[in-house]
């Protein structure tokens, strides 16, 4: 019988996010008209190999999903959880060497 992790990896199809909003019959100006963006911006976001999460989790808000962390070490899963939307970080303190 499969693991619940081998199980849970059946389940996920790898996509693109353009494969996604093609998936879910979205046009990239429909999904722009949602964030606020235009159609160019989508195409550009979409062939981004970096980008910021809160990018990604307001591109996934938009097609009507939640962005997920998960961590995979040895034979575990970690969620990691993230600040919500434009939460500030925390003040960067510099370390003092002793007087």
């Amino acid at each position: 019988m499969p693991s619940a992790t081998t199980r849970c990896a059946e389940q996920i199809s790898p996509t693109t996010l353009g494969g996604l909003r093609r998936l879910l019959g979205l046009s990239q100006f429909t999904l722009a008209g949602r964030l606020g963006v235009s159609q160019p911006h989508v195409a550009q976001i979409e062939n981004q190999a970096n980008m910021h999460l809160e990018t990604l989790r307001r591109h996934i808000a938009a097609l009507g999903g939640e962005l997920e962390l998960i961590v995979h070490l040895s034979e575990q899963r970690i969620k990691i959880i993230l600040p919500e939307g434009d939460a500030p970080h925390p003040p960067l303190t510099p370390k003092r060497s002793p007087s």
